[in-house]
């Protein structure tokens, strides 16, 4: 009994002691606005002004979802509006498209390093996928449309095309399928943009990539094509770092055709001025490596990291301990690689959460706290469950590292904790922190709208996330200071709910949720609801 009490004290003290004065201030306001002037589809705020692309139902495109953009500026310093109605330019093309028509399609609304905001758009033009990019000036006015890129387009076509038709019909006749899709993305400090496209090679068996990498002024800084090395015509890379200075690290993970439990990854490197990608296969004859998460250091090398188990087991197989592998970038080559097992104090960390922000029954939760003790204190093993998913790994200017994990049973539609594991450049752990929610997954509301939110923000693990009924903002530092804000309740919202991945970030430090009402329905009547969410830290430094 004394010991239980004296371990009941220790959990008060790590508790109490993980939390600090706030870093972050967060502010928030909700707007209302009626279907003609709904901005569902994307919004950018920076300091010159808010650029909102909207849509307009199309009759003549008679599918749900799609819809004509109209594009609307409002200048910050002189609160005018400009609105553009677009004739032709449509929110996307879903595969389909028609070759009688010069249409264009959204791709990325992007700020760039300048401050300078730019629409991408593509279109079709013979056999070519063509991208274009257009300036959104804070006066209210269009800049002209820049080629950007191009790809060849690959049709597998069935039956007649329709004239003026997009997208794909169920009976006769089919129309002209197109398998590009454009992935761009930017740097952390916003100096390179990527440009990707997979396309599908069914005689090979296998997957073809293009990578374009441009620096700050869309210049082309290199450019590659050739196929992943999986035997799959739907392959991707599961994780992307691209660096500011235009290196490219993709992570792909594969399972061995002949014994399909071992699961192993390959790290793929792609640099300005090589010619061929470089290449670091992650994989152990006694070990699974799974759920790995890449991430670049703050000198520029490569830190990889997951969890790991021993037995060779396709199902249901419990965790061990942490992996981490280091890599020099320049040349690639390994500076430590490490298996970490859990110790029995690790468990009891992970497994017994020391807070449950904003529950308002924390009488129970602590009731809850002794059982869960209770357990660990009779169990004979240093396990983990295999339900343990990692979602981001981000790393921090000290040159520590925090691998963000969800706990959850998707079979169960059930969200059920997270957990933070910081480690030193040597893959050492310094803190695990663990929290507790109950998000169970709703029919309700899109699926495509329910779950956790990850940001590296002010040097810091951002997590948006929701526990029954209230949605939170969770601040981490790389101390494992913990900072909580309670961005929406549905009770004291009366009875709208806010889902975590229909937040999105619209700024640097800026965000906008949808509110469903009644948990349900993005609209009540004819009004929506938003939620506007601002960051600022209360200590200014250069952090990001």
């Amino acid at each position: 009994m004394r010991k239980l009490f004296i371990v009941k004290l220790i959990l008060l003290f790590i508790t109490f002691n993980t939390f600090s004065q706030e870093k972050v201030n967060v502010s928030s306001k909700i707007k209302t606005v009626q279907p003609d002037k709904v901005n569902w589809s994307e919004t950018l705020v920076n300091k010159e002004g808010t650029f909102r692309l909207k849509l307009k139902d199309e009759k003549k495109i008679r599918t749900m979802g799609v819809g004509r953009l109209i594009i609307e500026i409002v200048n910050h310093k002189t609160k005018k509006s400009k609105t553009h109605n677009l004739e032709e330019h449509y929110w996307y093309y879903n595969g389909f498209y028609s070759d009688k028509v010069n249409r264009y399609f959204f791709e990325k609304l992007l700020e760039d390093d300048k401050g300078q905001v730019w629409l991408f758009l593509s279109t079709f033009g013979g056999n070519k996928h063509k991208l274009y990019r257009r300036e959104l000036k804070a006066d209210g006015s269009l800049g002209r449309n820049i080629f950007v890129t191009e790809r060849s387009i690959e049709k597998h076509t069935t039956g007649d095309k329709v004239e003026n038709a997009i997208y794909f019909a169920t009976t006769k006749p089919w129309y002209s399928e197109i398998n590009v899709n454009y992935d761009i993305r930017q740097s952390e400090n916003k100096k390179t943009y990527s440009i990707i496209t997979y396309a599908s090679d069914k005689k090979k068996k296998r997957t073809k990539f293009n990578i374009e990498v441009k620096d700050q002024n869309f210049q082309t800084l290199w450019k590659m094509s050739n196929y992943l090395d999986a035997e799959s015509t739907t392959a991707k890379f599961r994780d992307i770092v691209l660096t500011d200075e235009g290196t490219l690290i993709g992570l792909l993970k594969y399972r061995n055709s002949e014994q399909r439990s071992d699961i192993f990854y390959k790290l793929y490197v792609f640099k300005k001025g090589e010619k061929q990608f470089l290449d670091y296969p992650i994989h152990h004859d006694e070990k699974n490596i799974h759920s790995l998460r890449i991430t670049e250091t703050v000198d520029h090398n490569i830190v990889i990291s997951g969890f790991y188990n021993q037995a060779k087991k396709n199902y249901r197989n419990k965790i061990e301990g942490l992996y981490f592998l280091s890599l020099d970038m320049n040349p690639l080559q390994l500076i430590t690689e490490s298996f970490t097992p859990f110790t029995k104090e690790d468990v009891k960390t992970i497994t017994i959460p020391e807070i449950r922000p904003f529950y308002p029954n924390q009488k129970g939760f602590k009731a809850h706290q002794d059982d869960l003790l209770k357990g660990w204190q009779k169990r004979k093993d240093n396990l983990i469950s295999d339900n343990h998913y990692p979602l981001k790994l981000i790393s921090h200017k000290n040159n520590t590292f925090t691998l963000v994990v969800e706990k959850a049973n998707y079979e169960g539609h059930i969200r059920y904790g997270l957990q933070l594991f910081n480690f030193n450049n040597f893959g050492k752990l310094n803190w695990i922190r663990s929290v507790e929610r109950w998000d169970q997954i709703t029919q309700k509301a899109p699926t495509s709208a329910q779950g956790t939110q990850i940001h590296k923000m002010f040097d810091q693990s951002l997590i948006i996330y929701k526990d029954k009924i209230k949605t939170i903002m969770l601040f981490v530092d790389s101390d494992g200071q913990i900072q909580q804000n309670e961005i929406n309740d549905y009770v004291k919202r009366d009875k709208y709910m806010l889902y975590p991945l229909h937040i999105k970030k619209i700024g640097d430090h800026d965000f906008r949720g949808l509110l469903y009402n009644k948990a349900a329905k993005p609209n009540k009547g004819k009004e929506y609801k938003y939620l506007y969410i601002n960051l600022k830290e209360t200590n200014k430094s250069d952090a990001k």
